[in-house]
């Protein structure tokens, strides 16, 4: 029957859920959203009360919704960071996940119905900043990245095999690049803009005449594979693709309009990738 606890009840089931707090923050949010209405709001009335009287640097900061439902549970440790954890107050389940450290924020999305997790988005100090979207089954189908220079790319992946399918770069000085990954991630094919609005193509195999060369330089021994890729055209205008070592993952991407060593002033469209 709702409603039956007595005082004393009360106060040991809040007692005993503050124990389970300092553990768990989601146990704590599930326990209480299994109780009837009635107890439940009564013990979360019992839980602030105990919070205010007898402050605890073991329990996290704790908020509730009015039916007695946890709504959020904030944590910081010895460092300044902080953990701030958001549920929902339908399920009980965890809606959102934030971190704040010295540099950066990260927000975590997730489900109320199934916890899975939806979207992931990260700001670093320096001012460059993250967004992905995620499928059920738990792969990566967008990525939206920004870094501190202003560069943006928009990678889209498939949401079956969670690999890359394809890259759109602006970079700031309006140039662009989109690039083409086949079924195993390799680059298949480039499309490119440089600042003056020229426009290049290139597609792995093609005989095209306007692509000068095409140098894929090894990984030092040991390893094997490529450690990068250069694509240069027939006016100097040239890509160059580093990957993660033992790896096809593209972690650095620059193009520049010339190919002419120790000339100053050369421009380069230049994003790192994480």
């Amino acid at each position: 029957m709702c409603g039956r606890l007595t005082e004393a009840e009360i106060g040991k089931e809040a007692a005993r859920l503050e124990q389970v707090a300092v553990r768990s923050e989601g146990a704590l949010a599930q326990q209480l959203h299994e109780m009837c209405p009635e107890d439940r709001l009564a013990v979360a009335k019992r839980m602030v009360w105990d919070q205010q009287q007898h402050p605890s640097t073991s329990l996290p900061k704790i908020e509730f919704y009015d039916d007695g439902d946890l709504k959020s549970a904030e944590r910081k440790d010895a460092d300044g960071d902080v953990e701030c954890r958001v549920y929902d107050d339908h399920t009980g389940r965890l809606v959102v996940r934030e971190l704040k450290d010295k540099d950066s924020w990260q927000r975590y999305q997730h489900d109320p119905r199934t916890g899975k997790l939806t979207a992931y988005d990260r700001v670093n100090d320096d001012g460059s900043r993250e967004h992905s979207e995620f499928a059920d089954n738990g792969n990566r189908t967008v990525m939206v990245r920004t870094d501190a220079k202003g560069n943006e790319e928009t990678v889209t992946f498939d949401p079956a095999t969670g690999k890359e399918v394809a890259s759109d770069i602006k970079f700031k000085d309006k140039s662009t690049l989109h690039i083409v990954f086949d079924l195993d991630g390799s680059v298949k094919e480039l499309d490119c803009k440089d600042r003056a609005g020229n426009v290049y193509h290139w597609k792995r195999d093609s005989q095209d005449k306007r692509v000068a060369s095409v140098t894929d330089i090894p990984n030092p021994y040991p390893m094997t594979g490529v450690d990068a890729r250069e694509i240069k055209f027939a006016n100097g205008f040239r890509v160059h693709l580093d990957f993660a070592p033992s790896s096809t993952y593209i972690w650095k991407i620059f193009t520049s309009d010339r190919d002419v060593k120790g000339v100053k002033n050369v421009n380069i469209s230049y994003i790192t990738r994480r």
